[in-house]
C-alpha cells in the first residue's frame, strides 16, 4: 500500500505515520512517497535520517544492509522536498570519504539544479534569455 502512495496524490498523513514503521521495506517505500509526492510533513524525518547517516550513525541499526537503498531515497526526497535546503542538508554526505555516498549526495543536487533550470525556462520562456552581442559593451 505504501508502495502505491508514490504514485496517488491525498496520502500525505498515511505517508509520515509509515515513516515510523521499523520495517526496512516500509520504512524505504514511505521515504520515496514522501519524495515522490514532495509531502513536507516527512521533513524533518528524512533530515535526520540524512544528518545521522552524514555522521555515521546507522539508519536502522537492526538491518544495516537496507541503510543504502534508505539513504539514496533519503537523498532524493530531500531534493523534491525542500529543493532551496538541498545543498545545506546533503553537504555532509557530499564530503564523504565513501565515493559511493559523495557520487550519490551529487546526483541528489543535480536533482535540484535541474529543477531549477526547469522552473527558470517554464517562467522566463526560451525567448527571454537572449544571447548578447559582447562587441557592444564598453
Amino acid at each position: 500500500a505504501v508502495f502505491c502512495m508514490r504514485f496517488i496524490p491525498g496520502f500525505d498523513e498515511e505517508i509520515v505515520e509509515a515513516l515510523a514503521d521499523g520495517d526496512a521495506e516500509i520504512l524505504y517505500q514511505a521515504v520515496c512517497a514522501a519524495g515522490d509526492q514532495e509531502v513536507d510533513g516527512a521533513w524533518s524525518f528524512i533530515r535526520r535520517l540524512v544528518l545521522g547517516a552524514a555522521s555515521g550513525a546507522p539508519i536502522l541499526p537492526d538491518d544495516p544492509d537496507a541503510d543504502w537503498s534508505i539513504l539514496l531515497a533519503a537523498m532524493n526526497a530531500v531534493a523534491s522536498i525542500r529543493p532551496m535546503e538541498a545543498h545545506e542538508t546533503l553537504s555532509g554526505l557530499v564530503e564523504s570519504d565513501d565515493d559511493d555516498i559523495s557520487e550519490a549526495a551529487l546526483e541528489a543536487l543535480d536533482i535540484v539544479e535541474g529543477l531549477w533550470d526547469h522552473e527558470d525556462e517554464d517562467e522566463y520562456g526560451e525567448d527571454e534569455f537572449e544571447q548578447v552581442d559582447e562587441t557592444t559593451w564598453h
